[in-house]
């Protein structure tokens, strides 16, 4: 779990360069399903650390004959979670980062009321020969 956790770790790292670095150069906005993924990757990996912590509190605390119920179910949880690490980390890898905003295009004006001589040379010429 900590092999993965320490995968996952440098996924983060390389992603978030990646959207600063894009920011910078091109200023373009990151994408909102990469924000949630790093809020995912974060809480995730403050779940690891807890699980790491409070197996090693464990074994401090039963010196190496740790009780059964709790460690059974650290290790449900460590793998639970060892499982969200590997789905986490397959999803960083494939992340499209970033998107470019849309321009912000201006209206353009155009002036139908204005007449052009040959427009309105034309339209004579059709009117005089429709009657």
């Amino acid at each position: 779990m900590e092999n993965e956790s320490k995968k996952l770790e440098d996924i983060r790292i390389g992603v978030h360069q990646r959207a600063e670095a894009n920011q910078r150069n091109l200023q373009v906005m990151i994408s909102l399903n990469v924000e949630a993924w790093f809020t995912s990757v974060s809480t995730t990996t403050a779940d690891v650390a807890a699980v790491m912590r409070r197996g090693r509190i464990e074994v401090e605390r039963y010196d190496w004959c740790p009780n059964l119920k709790s460690r059974y179910s650290l290790s449900r949880r460590a793998k639970k979670i060892a499982l969200e690490l590997i789905e986490f980390r397959n999803e960083g890898k494939d992340y499209a980062v970033f998107y470019y905003p849309a321009d912000e295009n201006e209206p353009i004006t155009i002036n139908s009321a204005e007449e052009f001589d040959s427009r309105k040379l034309q339209e004579v010429e059709v009117m005089t020969a429709l009657r």
